[in-house]
């Protein structure tokens, strides 16, 4: 839901201490005085799992989702090898419903998009008018069972390099497990869904550490400070930093035409 729920819900598990940790899965382009300060009177550790600023260290904030700043240089970086910086148009849902016509895509050769496919309904039909259709940078939460006709353009987003089909030599056994098992239940696994399923993983090894007797929410927030564990969809260490995803695990993903791969 809304940031303001979210604000409603802490303060309510301060108040009846309705929970040890909370997991939050939607992106927080930025983290505003009052969510933080709203973490801070409930005591609760509480793991972000979507693109998030990075928190600051010693307070109840943890970031596992890689943060803005790091997907942003991804994607700058790939445009700049290809040569399409100077041509990427850059859209969000609200600009891209005003485009009916291939001529008001202004002969872009790259659509860096803000949001998820779903979002974006009609613009692949319009690329696709084109005899050259432009390369489609899609958003960090981009499910791959809602890529529609995205499939039949180049398009990639950015994810975890681990979160992949076709099981690459690479991967551990986790991985490859729980991509296998998520495919099996709701289709190809998407990063979110990984970094979700890592956020519940830290939690319980984080409740591990602190031995025999259950821990205190002050103890989950310091064994989740020193905590460096491999999940799925990355190896997170918030030691000295409260951004735990490491930066070589994100990477472009595309469509293979039967599951998810790394775009090299």
């Amino acid at each position: 839901g809304s940031e303001g729920r979210m604000l409603v819900e802490l303060r309510r598990a301060a108040v009846e201490t309705l929970a040890d940790a909370a997991v939050v899965g939607m992106p927080m382009p930025v983290l505003s005085p009052q969510f933080v300060a709203a973490a801070a009177l409930a005591a609760l550790p509480v793991l972000l799992t979507g693109p998030a600023p990075e928190p600051s260290a010693g307070g109840w904030l943890f970031s596992l989702g890689p943060t803005p700043a790091q997907i942003d240089r991804l994607v700058a970086d790939d445009l700049s090898a290809r040569g399409l910086q100077s041509s990427a148009l850059r859209l969000d849902p609200r600009s891209a419903d005003a485009i009916s016509g291939p001529l008001q895509l202004g002969g872009a050769r790259a659509l860096v998009l803000a949001g998820s496919p779903k979002d974006f309904s009609r613009l692949p039909g319009v690329a696709k008018a084109l005899a050259s259709p432009p390369a489609a940078y899609l958003g960090y939460l981009t499910e791959p069972g809602d890529l529609g006709d995205f499939r039949d353009l180049p398009s990639v987003w950015p994810g975890s390099r681990h979160v992949v089909g076709g099981a690459p030599r690479e991967q551990s056994a986790a991985r490859r497990a729980f991509v296998d098992a998520y495919g099996q239940r709701r289709g190809p696994a998407s990063t979110p869904a990984a970094t979700a399923y890592d956020a519940l993983t830290l939690i319980a090894e984080a409740v591990e550490r602190g031995g025999p007797e259950p821990p205190s929410r002050e103890g989950l927030r310091d064994a989740l400070d020193r905590a460096s564990s491999e999940g799925v969809a990355s190896t997170y260490s918030f030691f000295g930093r409260r951004a735990g995803f490491r930066a070589s695990d994100l990477a472009l993903l595309r469509w293979s035409g039967s599951f998810v791969t790394e775009a090299r």
